[in-house]
């Protein structure tokens, strides 16, 4: 159904995007007005337009209207994802409630505007004190009561408009947090984003294209110390905390997670595994199929051995990239001299000319030793979560952060906020230098969907 209503939807108006919760300052200033935004990003539909697909019942009466729905379902999900609660008529959208006809256009205004109000709220207002998201959550149910209650006039949604446009420049005008001040459930969700994402580096492997990011092929050390520095940072986190000590957090989590990153790589990734050496042996069992009755009985056997030898190593658990590609290699090699062993044969097969080499398809090679310019590319990773140091923000002396795992020597090194900082820097400057080669090789691991939305479009 929810398909269905996306397709409505997409024939009927183009969809406005609401940007990403990329972390406003505390102090920007939105030069657009609430009303202002709405009027840019929702085209103006026609009523015929806005009733598509509704069920119009007599004495100028309506129900079941798509449109409706589809911003219903999109409230509840916004809400969900900014920490804000909606009231129990706004949860579920009820197909059988009776609206005035005349009134489904000022919902859909109202309901679009406190979609807007929901996300700019979590943006503009992010660093503010408890009691402006109190009073931005207050105003969100309110609007939302309104626009399903079917007992409303146009006059009372229209009221409900005009508030909700007009409460924003109040809000701003609370109290930025102090570094003393406890943080808040919407500055937590930020971090807990990061923490998500942290999570997501112990189940994967690296690779030098970025379409994996992890530490799954890092030495077990690497591996279970950083899973142990995200644990304790998760639980720190679970509690009441004060916003100087989120920052250090940040810090403690960003520093565990880029310095493990940089670490060697000896395991290879099954993904490129089977996306790169296999198609390789692939090539080879193809060739080895078509000049199999060419060969003596002693070298079809050697062949089926040296390939199997390319196979075993391949399938080894503890396989690294450089052993996996050297595999690829020596059965290249055992071919090439298959290939002036019996030129004719090699040459009619394979299509060669008199002396001509057979032409092997190029591959990347991964790299076990991780490009810092290519881990400077990960914006989540190298830019703090939270972009203000409040009043009276000032980082320990002590040396807490993870630096360091000892490379070879399974020993943590720790440091400093000044020395991640520094270190962050580092790695911003390598990015800075270099034009790294993502190579070929075709993924899509690193595609996102967004089928949460069905108006609003968060990219």
């Amino acid at each position: 159904m929810k398909k269905k209503i996306l397709a409505i939807m997409l024939a009927m108006l183009m969809v406005f995007n609401v940007a990403a919760p990329v972390i406003a300052s505390a102090n920007e200033q939105t030069e657009r007005s609430l009303i202002e935004e709405y009027q840019e990003m929702i085209p103006q539909l026609s009523q015929n337009e806005m009733l598509k697909g509704a069920t119009i019942l007599e004495e100028n009466k309506v129900k079941n209207v798509p449109l409706m729905k589809a911003y219903q379902e999109d409230i509840k999900t916004l809400a969900e994802d900014r920490s804000f609660d909606i009231p129990p008529v706004a949860q579920k959208f009820n197909e059988q409630t009776i609206y005035d006809l005349d009134s489904i256009a000022p919902r859909i205004k109202l309901l679009g505007l406190t979609g807007i109000f929901i996300h700019r709220c979590s943006t503009e207002l992010l660093y503010k004190v408890q009691e402006a998201h109190s009073r931005a959550a207050g105003e969100v149910f309110v609007a939302l009561v309104t626009a399903f209650n079917p007992f409303n006039s146009v006059e009372d949604i229209e009221k409900a408009c005009e508030k909700i446009s007009s409460v924003m420049d109040e809000l701003k005008q609370f109290p930025d947090l102090t570094a003393d001040d406890f943080a808040t459930i919407y500055l937590k969700r930020v971090f807990n984003k990061s923490l998500a994402d942290a999570r997501k580096l112990l189940n994967n492997y690296y690779r030098d294209d970025l379409t994996e990011v992890g530490v799954k092929g890092k030495r077990e050390f690497v591996r279970n110390s950083l899973s142990k520095e995200i644990a304790d940072i998760t639980k720190a986190s679970n509690t009441q905390i004060q916003v100087k000590n989120l920052i250090e957090l940040d810090a403690r989590l960003k520093s565990a997670c880029s310095q493990a990153l940089l670490e060697r790589d000896i395991y290879a990734s099954p993904k490129w595994l089977s996306g790169t050496i296999d198609k390789q042996l692939n090539e080879i069992r193809n060739i080895k199929n078509k000049v199999n009755r060419y060969l003596t009985s002693e070298d079809r056997a050697k062949f089926d051995k040296e390939l199997r030898k390319a196979q075993d190593v391949r399938r080894a658990r503890d396989v690294s990239y450089s052993r996996a590609a050297e595999g690829v290699y020596i059965l290249r090699d055992y071919v090439n001299e298959l290939r002036a062993k019996y030129p004719e044969e090699f040459e009619s097969i394979l299509a060669l000319r008199e002396g001509e080499t057979i032409h092997w398809s190029e591959f990347n090679v991964q790299s076990e030793l991780p490009d810092p310019a290519r881990i400077a590319k990960i914006i989540w990773l190298n830019n703090p979560s939270f972009d203000f140091l409040p009043d009276g923000f000032k980082p320990k002396d002590s040396e807490e952060i993870i630096v360091g795992y000892g490379h070879d020597n399974n020993k943590l090194e720790y440091g400093s906020y000044e020395t991640y900082k520094n270190n962050r820097e580092k790695l911003r400057a390598s990015e800075e230098v270099i034009n790294p080669d993502f190579g070929d090789e075709n993924s899509d691991s690193n595609k996102t969907s967004n089928d949460g939305y069905l108006i609003f479009d968060f990219n």
